[in-house]
């Protein structure tokens, strides 16, 4: 299969406003030494209905309302949580390296190697539109229908003779499964389709989180390849340091979608850099140490909040709050023309396939299209 980079041009700001803004209003850091977190590495993060972030780190579980710190990590045996889910029932699921939590507000369940069929390393969770639960593991999927687990994915399924579930998402009824040395899967109605770089001819075969685009692409974080993406045509298009100028980085860990065609990506020593689809010519924005945007270059989760403020797990800085990012994405209505204010604060009116007006910082007014 043909990768291709002509369709599509990959758009990362280095100097825009949305870099500025977050630079100039700093971040704040809570660690070991200020807050309940037992351990600085933040694996993940989840955020519930109440707006609540659930912080996952190498020893436990944390929750903080922007107000209140809590300690859960006795009610997970002190693991290493590696993810946190909320079911459609509003039940929060817990990954850890001990096996799966469940935790409906009152009372907690552990299941794992010892009383199921299920094994001890949980990596990635996700629901069905049945309210299924779909586990990620070191040894393959697994689904939980409420009463039983049962092997979906393992070993036989895929060359290499091994399947590390990473990453688990829903795109309709199709389950997108990124896994670590074994490629990417498409899992339907009990089939399975895999592309890796023995059959498919991706770059790499690991990637670490998944999004859909709005016009139902999907975009993959490589820890080697930089970022992936299956157009809906069924082309693939990837992005990295050899055949993009500027890119910051082939190491990417995580993904999260900012706006309608903004999305921010951590890395393993690069730090954050946000990237869109905009036709126009390319420019670079990282967040890093060397900038002072953030405190650690070593990314492991973003997160936006329901409020718009963007959260960070870092490899041993903490968790990390960027302040005052709900402002950068603000719409202003200003003429009949040019109708709002695009992330980076200049104007533009983002409909796909069609011609717009779009002013450039320095005045002048250009045509642009947003592709497919």
């Amino acid at each position: 299969m043909s990768f291709s980079k002509i369709k599509y041009i990959l758009i990362i700001f280095q100097t825009g406003l949305f870099g500025a803004l977050f630079a100039q209003q700093g971040y704040v850091v809570y660690n070991t030494n200020n807050s309940l977190l037992l351990d600085n590495r933040v694996n993940c993060i989840s955020i519930d209905s109440n707006n609540t972030k659930w912080i996952g780190t190498e020893w436990g579980l944390n929750s903080f309302n922007n107000f209140v710190w809590e300690d859960f990590s006795p009610f997970v045996n002190y693991s290493s949580v590696r993810c946190v889910e909320f079911d459609g029932s509003g039940i929060m699921w817990v990954g850890t390296l001990n096996g799966l939590y469940r935790y409906d507000g009152f009372n907690w369940s552990h299941y794992d190697s010892q009383n199921s069929t299920l094994t001890n390393q949980i990596n990635c969770i996700t629901f069905d539109h049945n309210n299924n639960l779909w586990a990620g593991t070191s040894s393959g999927l697994f689904k939980y229908d409420g009463r039983n687990f049962e092997l979906m994915l393992d070993s036989s399924s895929v060359e290499p003779s091994f399947i590390n579930v990473t990453k688990l998402l829903f795109k309709g009824d199709s389950l997108v499964i990124s896994t670590m040395n074994g490629g990417i899967a498409y899992l339907y109605a009990g089939s399975v389709a895999w592309y890796n770089t023995f059959f498919g001819g991706l770059p790499d075969n690991s990637s670490f989180d998944i999004e859909v685009l709005s016009d139902n692409s999907i975009i993959y974080a490589a820890p080697q390849g930089g970022l992936l993406m299956h157009h809906h045509s069924n082309s693939w298009f990837n992005w990295n340091v050899i055949n993009t100028p500027f890119f910051p980085s082939n190491s990417l860990t995580c993904l999260e979608k900012i706006d309608s065609n903004l999305y921010l990506a951590g890395t393993t020593g690069a730090g954050l850099f946000n990237f869109s689809f905009f036709v126009g010519a390319p420019s670079t924005t990282v967040f890093d140490t060397a900038n002072g945007s953030i405190p650690d270059n070593y990314i492991l989760d973003v997160k936006k909040d329901l409020l718009g403020v963007v959260w960070i797990g870092t490899e041993s800085s903490g968790l990390v709050k960027w302040v005052g990012s709900t402002d950068v994405s603000t719409d202003f209505i200003t003429n009949s023309v040019v109708k709002a204010y695009d992330f980076f604060g200049r104007e533009s009116i983002p409909v796909k396939n069609i011609p717009f007006l779009y002013k450039k910082e320095n005045g002048l007014v250009e045509k642009r299209v947003i592709i497919e």
